[in-house]
Formats: structure tokens, sequence, C-alpha cells
């Protein structure tokens, strides 16, 4: 700002000085020294300079006294101006006296204090002391409501004369009054005194001058002026030029002169906070009063040191009402003591600032209240400035609460609990037991061994049972078999077949066999057993014997993944001493962990230890659930093993269990003529003969006697008999059959069919579709079960046929059933039950062949029974078995045809699933009962059905004309079952349930309708939505309405309702107006409230009364029209509370119910306190505002407004998920939810600032302008493409800038959007260079004010191509000594034919970018490489890379097909081209063809090959 021209005065000491005004005392001293070095300050001192007020400048006015004005009035203020150079330069002449130097001074003040300056002068009214200037000369004056005046003497008198000579001379307001004249022509022409310019004062003048101006004075309010920073108040004083603070913090010298601020009354900070804990910046969210920002609005910031003085200052330009600031802390900023403040500040230029209330931010937050936000952390209320924040929980365990499993963990600032799993440590306590205790609190526990097979042995996959603490429990485990050392001792039999032993203690559901060979293992019912479920079995063995292991072999049926089912979790073995009678523990082996589900699998454990013999034995189950389910067990024991069968046209029978000691081993052998020759049986002791065996021709019995038999296992049994070759028949209708040609006797002969479609669906079954004969006699001992035909061995001994059918394909006398599907052949079947089991897919029909009598249920599969004009029936069967029965998932129609019960059958059909009638059935029900109560219905509909009356006519005759009330109805519908009536479907009565459903569309009720317990029916809820009542008689409109009518007949709806009522929310003491319009000559209206009919509502419109308390009612509307008979939509009438004042809380005082938000828009406000509401508000809107009250929490929110603005309004908004699919801001507060806004959404999200947990976008759908974000996801990898011009994402711990530029991430975590440091205003540019040329590449860079404290570097860097992708080319740099300027220049000694890449890579406060270029030094060949043709199919395009080597040419691309050629495509390539890629884009659709030929030519004219051709097959 330009200098005053008499500012050589300001540094002169005043002689008389004052102390700076401020509202406590401590603040009336004179500021200190070091207070005095800053050039900004607080509070005014006498001899302070400050501008103020002027018209095309600001002008000078030097305080006088800054602690009253100069009538002593201390809520004023007294200023002299600095200069006379007023009135354009003219002299002020005075040809009226007192009142002519009074209307000069007033014409003054309006020209040069305009608004708002004219406010802060305070007019003053006082009478002077007479001055007696000497003997002979008294001057007095006086102020009269004066704002502008002259100095009295007396008070010029208190400046020196250095400061009274300024050069010109000026006017006093003291005068010498002419006593010789009359008054008023005195105070006209009194002589004033004056200051002359070399500072005299002049005891007299003239009353007109020609060469006298104006000084003027003033007194400005203290309060127009006066603001409180901390405990401290009084003017804010700012340098004259603060253009340095712009952005940014700056210091200033104290020059001495200032310009003067004065107060804003009408502007105000809502809130002022910094986020986080600044250390070199802070980040500061501040919101006015404003509702939108200015071109002079500002908001400034100053650092305030503890002694009061203002260190630095700073302004940034303001774009909205509120947002968030980021200021770069001064490096000698100290934290604890320094103080930070905020206001608004109107910016007029070089005039005076007016600038708001302070208000202080915390640069060190205090932690206040703490409130727990999650698992993590809990939200700090910041003790000073109310600023939140999260810090993480403080865990101390308490040591005193625990349980078996947890012990609780204690946030020792929030309060916040939570249950932590025990860090169990084990140590041994004794052979039964160990200890278990914790490491973090006082849990101890003595438990039992708990013993896992996990210690690794010298046999490969044998491990040793150990418990955590190191006890042994002599048991070793392998997944698998064991090695042949162990065998099988015996199978445990009782009564030759059925394997259990004796003294077993079942419980009522348990199987007879321990286990069944047929199925692969059992299931066991079991009885809880302490704290889990116990199963025990008994079993004796014929002699003594030792076990020493135990092989468990998995069922067949292992029920995965089914709770209800659980195999054992362990097994306990025990031994009966004989002489105590007590049972010993042989074994007890844990099964968890070690044994799985899988079917099949085996299971080998051995016993270290404890070894005896016993006779009697007992095994125990132990599991988690009801249903133990295991598989076979067999007993292993080193003294027992079984014999080697080497046989041809022999099998054996009858055989021992094993070969055990002490007792003889048995066989019997058989061949197909009868047994196998003395001569041609041998057993074998290794590879010797054995004698010492008996062997009976007779009976073909063999005897390993027991005596002198040696202990050793090997041996073997040999046997033949002569030619036992059969010859097998194959007859085959649309069979296959993979059996062999030939059978053998002892050899079990099998074969499995396949039907038409190669399926297992329609192979034969035992019986008419399967004949097998022996030697041509019919043969029935085979088996055949799912396809798969077995002849047991020792049958065959004659030739054999086996004649077969595909399932169903025979059509008989006795058939049924006509199976139909879609492209396959007619099958026909006895009965619906069999036919049913061939189902396998929906889409089938079953038509019947005659009349059936049968039961059937379905359960899946949508399907037709056609009754072919026959008669499905039953009678006389006094019991509730349905004819017909559909559930699950099924869906059945039933057609042409009769469909009935006679006499006692009841019901007709059960369902609880989908049953369709169609209107070709003849549907009769003849229910009998012969006593009050019985409840008989032809069709019981149970949850979840859907009966479909199609046209059909469903009704149920009593021949009980004596008791025919409603038990009587054709049908029963079940709460949770539906009834639909259409296509003129007609029902004689129904009965329903209390949420049972009908669905009335077009048909007729023609008995009635009525529904149980004590409600009537609701006839309008049975009907249809576009079907309405016909036929109905207007003189019982009010007994429709009461659901009391005998029949019903409904259609479609005409169109009567022309206008439906709408729903409205109304305020609490307000009323609403519903109204509906209706066509038809004769009209009956009646409203209903909640169901209830209205008394005297009968009108086309209603007005629903006023309402003190906030509720929602229902209404609607029945109408009569020309015999139709219809109801109304529901209009939903809301009775609201205004909600216009609440607590903190958000606790409606006139209600008490919590306000979650308030939506404002061009209709003014609403508050809402239901989450469902809030969001339909939002819905609807075109445009407006939606501001949370407090804290909100919900599941799913869609905001689908066209132009929403979400106000946070500091609080958290927490959810699922929130989906937008309009245009929505979100600003000011914290979102823990996932946002998603996206292709699949289509809306606009647009994020302002904030803390945000999950954000999900795609591009085009987005704007991150500002913000902290836990996770950014976007399947797209665009990340850059959502952020304003010149910002980026940093990450919060590193505080690096990430480059996004490869691509490939899917997601950020932790960022916070910010400022770019610099950006590139240009860069090298790829070229071709002549050999030896001088090249200088430099990179011009834009900084950002924000970083200007960060260092910039430069470093410059050879780079060499390593990778292509769709992102572009990746290097690897390698630096260049020394080359750290902007600047680089290309060394000339590089060789002809090479290319370069040189890389810049600059660094700035985290932000490290690169930019490349490459060089071509002269012209060399073109290059075809990476040529790759992948299919898309794998996720891939297909792609060649072309270096151009610095030549102008074109790329051809020649596509063949079948060797012959079927297209061109060319593409030009510039010089510079040297990482070309170029796609499918380029040279079209190729997967169709056979291969690609790529070459690159000079131009059209020469087509002359610069490289050679390059052919690329699709892959």
């Amino acid at each position: 700002m330009k200098q005053k021209v008499l500012s050589l005065f300001l540094s002169l000491a005043l002689l008389c000085s004052s102390a700076p005004f401020s509202a406590s005392a401590a603040d009336e001293t004179a500021p200190t020294d070091e207070a005095s070095k800053s050039g900004i300050k607080l509070g005014l001192s006498d001899g302070d300079v400050v501008y103020f007020a002027g018209k095309d400048e600001p002008m000078a006015w030097r305080v006088l006294d800054a602690v009253k004005a100069n009538t002593g009035d201390e809520n004023g203020v007294f200023l002299l101006s600095d200069s006379t150079l007023y009135n354009e330069g003219d002299v002020f002449q005075n040809p009226d006296g007192y009142l002519g130097l009074q209307t000069g001074y007033k014409a003054f003040f309006e020209k040069y204090f305009s608004s708002p300056y004219d406010t802060a002068a305070l007019a003053v009214t006082t009478s002077d002391e007479a001055y007696t200037y000497s003997s002979s000369i008294t001057m007095n004056g006086e102020l009269s409501n004066d704002t502008v005046f002259a100095l009295s003497i007396a008070e010029a008198q208190t400046l020196s004369a250095e400061e009274r000579a300024i050069g010109s001379m000026w006017w006093l307001r003291s005068m010498q009054p002419q006593t010789v004249i009359p008054l008023p022509y005195l105070i006209k022409n009194a002589v004033f005194s004056q200051v002359e310019s070399n500072g005299r004062i002049a005891s007299s003048g003239a009353s007109i001058a020609t060469n006298v101006y104006l000084r003027p004075a003033v007194n400005l309010k203290k309060s127009a002026l006066s603001v409180t920073f901390g405990e401290k108040e009084g003017a804010l004083l700012l340098p004259l030029d603060t253009s340095a603070s712009d952005g940014k913090f700056s210091a200033y010298e104290d020059t001495g002169e200032y310009m003067l601020c004065m107060k804003d009354e009408n502007t105000s900070l809502l809130n002022a906070y910094t986020l986080g804990h600044p250390k070199t910046e802070a980040r500061v969210f501040i919101d006015t009063s404003l509702m939108t920002a200015g071109e002079n609005d500002y908001v400034s910031f100053l650092l305030m040191k503890a002694d009061g003085t203002i260190s630095h200052f700073a302004r940034f330009k303001m774009e909205k009402g509120s947002g968030y600031f980021l200021l770069t802390l001064p490096t000698d900023v100290d934290l604890q003591n320094d103080s930070l403040y905020a206001f608004h500040e109107t910016v007029n230029g070089a005039f005076s600032s007016l600038i708001s209330e302070p208000k202080k931010l915390c640069l060190t937050h205090v932690d206040g209240t703490y409130a727990n936000l999650s698992e993590r952390s809990h939200r700090v209320t910041c003790a000073l400035c109310g600023s939140l924040y999260d810090r993480p929980h403080v865990f101390t365990v308490d040591k005193k609460s625990y349980t078996d499993e947890t012990h609780t963990e204690r946030c020792s600032l929030c309060g916040y609990e939570r249950e932590v799993r025990h860090a169990l440590h084990c140590t041994y306590s004794d052979d039964y037991n160990h200890i278990l205790s914790c490491a973090d609190c006082n849990y101890k526990l003595s438990d039992y061994h708990a013993f896992s097979f996990t210690k690794e042995t010298e046999v490969e996959g044998l491990f040793d049972g150990i418990c955590v603490c190191g006890k042994e429990n002599g048991i070793s485990a392998k997944a698998g078999t064991l090695p042949d050392t162990l065998a099988v001792p015996r199978a445990i039999y009782k009564n030759g077949s059925t394997l259990i032993g004796e003294g077993a203690e079942y419980t009522s559901g348990a199987k007879e066999a321990l286990f069944d060979p047929q199925s692969g293992g059992a299931i066991f019912e079991t009885v809880p057993r302490d704290d889990r479920y116990r199963f025990l079995a008994g079993f004796n063995t014929v002699s003594e014997n030792c076990l020493y292991g135990i092989t468990l072999r998995n069922g067949k049926e292992m029920h995965e993944g089914e709770a209800d089912f659980s195999i054992p979790t362990a097994l306990l073995l025990e031994g009966l001493d004989p002489s105590s009678k007590t049972y010993e523990t042989v074994a007890q082996i844990p099964l968890e962990g070690f044994v799985n589900r899988t079917a099949g699998e085996e299971y080998s454990f051995l016993f270290g230890q404890n070894i005896k013999k016993y006779s009697s034995y007992r095994l125990s189950f132990t599991g988690n659930t009801k249903y133990l389910l295991c598989g076979n067990i067999s007993f292993l024991s080193r003294s027992a093993a079984q014999p080697t069968f080497a046989l041809s046209g022999v099998i054996v029978s009858e055989k021992s269990d094993c070969i055990a000691p002490y007792e003889d081993y048995t066989c019997t052998l058989l061949s197909r003529m009868g047994h196998p020759a003395a001569s041609d049986v041998s057993v074998l002791y290794g590879d010797e003969i054995y004698d010492n065996c008996v062997y009976d021709e007779a009976s073909g019995k063999l005897t390993l006697p027991a005596e002198n038999r040696p202990e050793k296992k090997e041996f073997t049994i040999r046997a033949s008999a002569g030619d036992d070759t059969i010859l097998v028949g194959k007859f085959l209708n649309r069979l296959t059959f993979d059996g062999a040609d030939e059978a053998r006797f002892g050899v079990d002969y099998v074969g499995t069919f396949t039907d038409s479609d190669g399926k297992k669906r329609f192979v034969p079954q035992k019986g008419d579709d399967c004949i097998v004969t022996v030697g041509g006699v019919p043969f029935t001992d085979y088996t055949l079960v799912d396809g798969v035909l077995t002849i047991p061995g020792k049958y065959i001994v004659a030739d054999i046929t086996v004649t077969a059918y595909e399932a169903g394909s025979i059509k008989k006398d006795s058939s049924a059933v006509c199976l139909s599907e879609l492209g396959s052949i007619p099958r026909y079947f006895d009965s619906l039950s069999e036919a049913k089991g061939y189902l396998d897919k929906s889409g089938a029909t079953l038509t019947l062949l005659r009349d059936i009598a049968e039961e059937v249920s379905f359960d899946r599969y949508r399907l037709t029974i056609d009754l072919g004009g026959f008669k499905w029936e039953k009678s006389y069967s006094r019991n509730s078995t349905p004819i017909l029965n559909v559930t699950g998932s099924a869906k059945v129609t039933l057609r042409n045809g009769t469909f009935s019960n006679i006499m006692d059958v009841y019901p007709l059909l059960t369902a609880s699933a989908t049953v369709v009638i169609e209107k070709d059935i003849v549907l009769r029900s003849f229910p009998s009962c012969t006593g009050e109560g019985d409840k008989l219905f032809a069709f019981l509909l149970q949850k979840g059905a859907v009966l479909t009356v199609k046209g059909a006519v469903l009704q149920s005759l009593s021949l009980n004309n004596a008791y025919t009330d409603h038990y009587h109805a054709t049908a029963k519908v079940e709460n949770g079952a539906t009834v639909v009536v259409e296509e003129n479907g007609r029902v004689h009565s129904l009965v329903l349930e209390p949420s049972a459903k009908a669905v009335l569309t077009e048909g007729n009720i023609f008995d009635f309708l009525v529904r149980l317990g004590d409600e009537p029916v609701d006839y309008f809820d049975c009907l249809a939505e576009g079907s309405v009542f016909t036929n109905t008689d207007k003189d019982y409109f009010l007994s429709y309405l009461q659901g009391k009518s005998a029949g019903l007949l409904f259609v479609p709806d005409p169109g009567i309702i022309t206008k439906q009522p709408q729903d409205a929310r109304v305020y609490l003491g307000s009323s609403a107006v519903l109204s509906v319009t209706a066509s038809g000559n004769d009209l009956l209206y009646q409203w209903s409230k909640n169901g209830e009919i209205i008394e005297g509502a009968t009108e086309s419109r209603y007005t629903v009364p006023a309402s003190d308390t906030p509720h929602t009612d229902t209404y609607t509307c029945s109408i009569y029209s020309d015999g139709y008979l219809l109801r109304s939509r529901e209009a939903k009438i809301t009775f609201a509370c205004r909600h216009g004042v609440f607590d903190s809380y958000g606790v409606c005082s006139a209600c008490g119910e919590t306000v979650l938000a308030e939506i404002s828009d061009d209709n003014g406000w609403t508050r809402y306190t239901d989450i469902d509401e809030l969001m339909s508000a939002e819905n609807a809107l075109s445009s407006g505002k939606v501001t949370l009250i407090g804290d909100v929490s919900a599941q799913f929110m869609s905001f689908r407004g066209a132009d929403t603005t979400l106000d946070l309004n500091r609080h958290t908004l927490s959810a699922k998920e929130i989906s937008v699919y309009g245009n929505l801001t979100i600003r000011n507060g914290t979102v823990n939810a996932e946002i998603a806004s996206g292709d699949f959404t289509g809306g606009f999200l647009t994020i302002e600032d904030g803390t945000y947990s999950h954000v999900s976008v795609t591009p085009g759908h987005a704007l991150l302008k500002s913000g902290t974000f836990a996770f950014i996801k976007d399947p797209y990898s665009e990340f850059d493409s959502y952020l304003p011009e010149g910002y980026g994402y940093r990450l919060i711990e590193s505080r690096t800038f990430p480059d996004l530029s490869d691509g490939g991430l899917s997601a950020l975590e932790n960022v916070e959007i910010m400022p770019l440091p610099y950006r590139f205003v240009s860069v090298p540019a790829d070229a071709v260079l002549s050999v030896g040329e001088t090249k200088t590449l430099e990179v011009e860079i834009e900084r950002s004010d924000i970083y200007s404290y960060a260092p910039l570097t430069y470093q410059w860097s050879e780079a060499a191509a390593v990778s292509y992708g769709r992102y572009g080319v990746h290097y690897e740099t390698t630096p260049i000594e020394g080359a750290t300027d902007a600047s680089f220049a290309i060394p000339t000694d590089i060789p002809s034919g090479t290319q370069k890449t040189y890389a810049c890579t600059v660094s700035c406060a985290g932000y490290e970018r690169t930019v490349y270029a490459t060089f071509s030094f002269g012209v060399g060949t073109p290059v075809i490489e990476d040529a790759d043709l992948r299919l898309r199919a794998e996720g891939v395009s297909g792609e060649f890379r072309i270096n151009s080597a610095g030549n102008d040419c074109i790329a051809v691309f020649m596509l063949y097909k079948d060797n012959v050629l079927c297209g061109v495509k060319y593409l030009p390539l510039s010089a510079t081209d040297f990482h070309r890629i170029i796609t499918e884009q380029d040279f079209g659709e190729y997967w169709h063809c056979d291969a690609v030929r790529v070459t690159v030519i000079k131009d059209f004219s020469s087509l002359m090959p610069f490289t050679k051709d390059i052919t690329v097959t699709p892959q």
C-alpha cells in the first residue's frame, strides 16, 4: 500500500503514552519488547499508526488515547488523522465561523466514513474548559454530538511540536469570541485558533482563511473493534501488506503501521477444530454461518506465543461456507505452548478487514470423554475444543474375571470389555492329569491328559500319541493299514452270523449288530454320559486273546457335513479281569483331529503298554451328538493270521475266522461238480508242501490241526477242478450290458446295464424286466441293484441266459400310468408310485391308462398328471391319509378327469407346495360324518401351499345334511398357505386360518368364505389386485364390508376408481383431507381407518381430524358402483412431531423421540426420527440437504435423490452398506459403511471431506475431493479418475503418494486425499536425433505453495525396458551421477543405430514421479516383438509390439483362413513409435483366422519390407 507522505513521524515518541484498551487489567500494560517485534498485534497502543476508513485509499490515523475517548468515555479510543491532505487538496475556508467548521467536518464524515466505518465512530458532546493563552486572550470551544471534529488547544498541546508540524496549517476548535458583536454574529465570526506549519499553536486567527486545512480527530467504539483471543481482548492489527500469507503461514516485522480490523457482527464460526494430532501439518475443519462463500470471504489463522506475541498469520480463500484446510505449520511452532486461532475475514483489499470472533484450535488435543466406537478403538472428545478423534483401546486384563475358555480385557479409558481366549500353558501333573494355566490371568484347571497323534516315529506315517504337556499314552496311529506282521485274530460272531458280543448295553434305538457288513458301518442312537454321548458294546473271544491294536474303516455313508451325525471322538477298549470281575483299560484312543469323515478311509492304532490277555472285552464309543456314526472295526493280534488261497474252479465256504493258537483251522472246498479231488488239493508252508493236514474228498473239508503246527503264518491252500467255463447268452431291448460272454464256477458273474441314454435311469429291475436262466431253468437268486447284475459264483454250474428290457418300455395289461418326457419314448408302469420313482427332472407328464385308487406324494419336480378321462378315486377308508400329497419343491398340475373321494376318505388332497387344478377336472368330495366336531375338508392347504383353481369347480357335498356348518367346507387354508381362484374358477366354500391368504381374480365362491377365530374375513384382502366384486346388492353394502355374504362373484376391474387417495405426512395439530374419485351412476362410499369402519364417513372426501400424538393410520374407501364393489388403495396418514426443539442428544422436547436427521429444500425443513422414513423422503428429493443431528446407525441405505447433500455435521453414520443411485454429496463427518457408487447403481458420489471406512466406485460415478479413507475399491484400477486436478492419494502411515500409473491395484488402504506437491509443466518428448547432435533435456515444474517448506530434488537416470503391460512400459533405471538438476545434456558420443531412454525422477514431500523419453540416434531397422495371439476366452487380448527404430513406416497385417488370405489391415507408424503396442483394435478380429502374417514396409510406393515376416497362429 502506498506510504503516506508524513510517515516519517510514525517512529517519533509521543509526549504522552497510553496502554492499549483491554477487557482485563492484565492487558492494560504496554506490550512486552518481544510482543512489539511482531508486525501483527492484538490491542491498540498510544502512538500506533493505523489505517482505517477513507475513499480511494485508506486513511492513516495516530492513536492519541488507546484507553478512552477524548471525553473520558472508556467505551471509545481517541485517534487523530496523520495528514491534512483531504478535500482533494483544497484548503478549508470557514466563512461561517464555528458552525461552518462543524459543517465541514460533517461533510468530511459523509465522504470518507462510508459503511461499515460510519457505525464504528462514537458521537461525543463536550464543552471545553476555557483556555487562557495569555493574560489577555481566552479561548474555548465545544462538541455537540460530533463524530469527526477538530482538536482543542488543550488536546493539541498533548502532541509534541514535531507531531503537530505536518507541513501545513490546520484548524483547532478553540475560538476567541468578539464580544462587541451580538451573540449570533459572534459565533459565526469567531476567531479560531490554528496550528501553524511549524507546529506552533496560534492564539488567534481569522474566521476566514485560505490556507488552513482540516485535520480530523475521531473516537472509535471499542465494541466495533474488539475481539477475544483466549484471555486477551482487543483490536486486531494486521500488516498493511498480507499477501505473503495467502495459503501459508508468514511472519512479519513490526513497521509501526497497521491495518485496523473491524469486528464482524454478521458472520460467525459455528465449528472449528483440528483433525487428528498436528505435527508439521494441521488439518482443520471450519464451518461458518455463511451458506455460500463470496469473492471476499476468507478463513484466517494466527499463531500466538505464550507471552501474547502473534508470530504468524495465514489466510485461505473460501470456496463454500465450510471446508477443510491444510496448514503447514512453521518449523519453530511449539505444539504444547503456542495457541492456534481461526476466524472468518472479509478482505476489502487495502481497507480494513471485517473479522469474526475467533475460535481457538487445538495444536495438542487433551483427551476428555471417551465413547466406545469399535472392537479396536474408541472415540475421544477433546476436552479443549470438542473435536472427535479415534484412539486404540488400552486394554488391561481383569485377572479375576474369567471362565473356562476366556478372560475379560477392559479398556482402561472407555471401559469397553471383550472376552479373550486364554493363552494356556500346560504342565505335567501326574499320570492322569496336567495343569492348564493362563499366562495373563489367574485361571488354572487340572484336566485329564488330552492325547493327539503328533509325535513322529522311525516308521514313516506312524505317530505316537502324546499330550501337550509331554505325557505319552503308549498308543501309535497310522492313517491306513498296518504291516502284515499284525493280522485279524478273529471276527466275533453271535449265533454264527451276527457280529456282536455278549453283555452289550444298547439303547432302545441301536442296531442289533455292532457292525453291519452290508452297509459298511453303523449308526448308533446314543444316550448322554457325562458331558458327551456314549455307546457301549461287549463281546467275548473263544479263548483268551491279547489285542495289540484296532483297525477302523469308515462306513460307506458318512453323512458328510450333517451336524446330527458324528464320528466317534474317542474309543475305549476294556478287558474283564476274571479274578476281580472288573473291567481294566486296554487302550483309550483319541480320534479327534486324526479321523475324518471320508467314506472308506482306514486308520490303524497300536497299543504299546498294558498288554494282557482277556476272554471278555467291551468297547465304548464317545461322540458329540445323539447319532454316533461308525464303520467296521477289526481287532489286531500278533498270534493270529489268515491263510492265502490259490483256487481255480473251486470256492471256499464255512472257513474258520483265522489261524489261531490252540485251535484247528478248517474250511470246506466246493467245485462245480461237488468237491475237488484229493489230488488237486495241497497246503504250502512257505514254499514247501505241508503234510500235517487232513482233506476229506467226500465232504470237501480241509483241516490244519493245531497240534505241532508251526507258529509262523505263511500257509497257502491250493485247490483246482477241471474246465469251469460257462457260456452266457444276452438278449437286450434298448439296453447296453458290459457283462462277459463267459462265466466261471466259483467266481461271481457281474455285469452292468445302461439305458438307451447311456445312463442308469431306466435300467431293468429284477422281475419282468430281467429274466435269468441257468441250464435252461429260471434262476432268481441273482441280485440286480442300480443296473448291476450279480450271479453268485457257487450257482454257476450250467449255461446262462440273460433277457432284459428298459424299465417301463413294455406296455402291459396291468399298466396304469404312462410317463411322457420331451425327447423320450413313452414308458408304462403299474402305478403312479412306480412311475414317480423314475422322475429325475421337471416337465414330465403322467397320464392315466385306467382308473386308479392309490395314495401318492410328490416332493420335487414340476409335473402334470393327466387323468386321461379316467377316475382317480378312493372310497371307504376312514383315515386322514390324502389321495394326493404335494410337498417340498414340487409343482403338480391336475387335468382331464375325475378326482374324487367317496364316503369316509378325507382329505382328498393335502399340500404344502404348488398345485394347479385346471378347468377340465371334475372334483367331487363326499365326506360323511356321524358326530359334531369332525372337521372334514376335501382340500387341506398347509403352510407353503399355493393352490390355483384355474377354471375348475371345487365342491364338497356333505352326506350328513343335519350338520352343515363350515367344517364341511371344500378347502381349509392354514396359516402360511394361499388359494388362488382365476379364469372363472368356482369354489363351493373356503375356511381361512388367521394369516392364510386367498387371491380372488376371476370366479365365484358360491357358498361361504370365512376365517377361523373371532375376526370376520375381509373380502377385500382376498381380492386380487385389478379385480372387483360384481353382482352385489346395494342394500347389503355394509354386510359385504363386515364379511357377511352368502356367495361372492369377482371379475377384472373395469376401471371404476379414476383417482386414488394419497399418503400424507401431517404435523401434530393439523388435519388432512382424503379424497377418491369413482365412475358410475349409483355410488356409495364408506371410509375405514385401520380396517375399522368410520361412522358417518360416507362421502368421496373425508377430513382426518388433527392429532397431538405421533402415529400413522391407514385409510381406505370402499365403493359401491352399479353393482360393483371394490376398495381403494391404502392411504397412510402419518402424524409427526415437527421436532422444533431438541437437546444436545437429539431428544425432542415435545415428543421425547430421538431426532436422527433433518431434510431441507426449497420448501423448508423436516426432521425425522425413523431411518426408513428419512430414506423414503430422501429418495423423493429433487434437490435438498440431509443433515445429521447425531450419530446414526442403519443396516442398508439407498440414496436415490436427484441432487442430495449429506451433511454429517461432525457425526458418524454407520451401516452395512450405502448404495448411491442418485447424485450424492457427503461432507463433514465419519462414515463407517461400504459406500457403493458405480455401474451397478448408476449414481454419482461426491465426497468433499470426512473420514470413510470403505468406498466402492467405478469410473464416471464418483469425485473424491478430500477426506481420509480406510479402503477404496475400484475393479477397473482407475483411481486417479476420481480426483480433482492437482490432487493425489497420500498414504497416512508413510506420508507418501503411491504411483498408480501401472494399474493392477483394485483397492487402496489407509489414504488421504491431498494437494500434490508439484505438477509437470513440460517434459522431454521422444525424438530421433542425429549422431553427435547436442540435446539438453529439461523438465519444468510448478510447485504447490502448501509444500514450499519441503525440498524439491531431481535425479536423471538411464532406463531399460523390462516389461510391457496394459498400462505401458515398465523400466529399470540406473541413476546418472551428478545429474541432479532440472536439465540434463545428452552425451554426444552415442553410436548410430542406438536407442536410449532417459528418465527424470522428481521428489518432493513424499511425492515422487518419473518421466521417460526415448531417443533414436540415427535410423535403425524396425523390429516386431512379443507377438502373442491368445484367445480372449483366456482373459487376454492378442497383441504385437513394434519398434519403428526412427522410421516413418507402415505395419501390414495379413489374416489367413484355410491358407487363403481373408483380410489385410494397414497401420501407419511414426518415427518415435519405439514401444508401440498393437492390439486387436488396430488389426481387427483374429480369432476366426488360422494365422496372422505381419510385416513392416517403408511406404506404399515401394512396398519394400523393412523386416522379416512373422506369422502367428491364434492359440
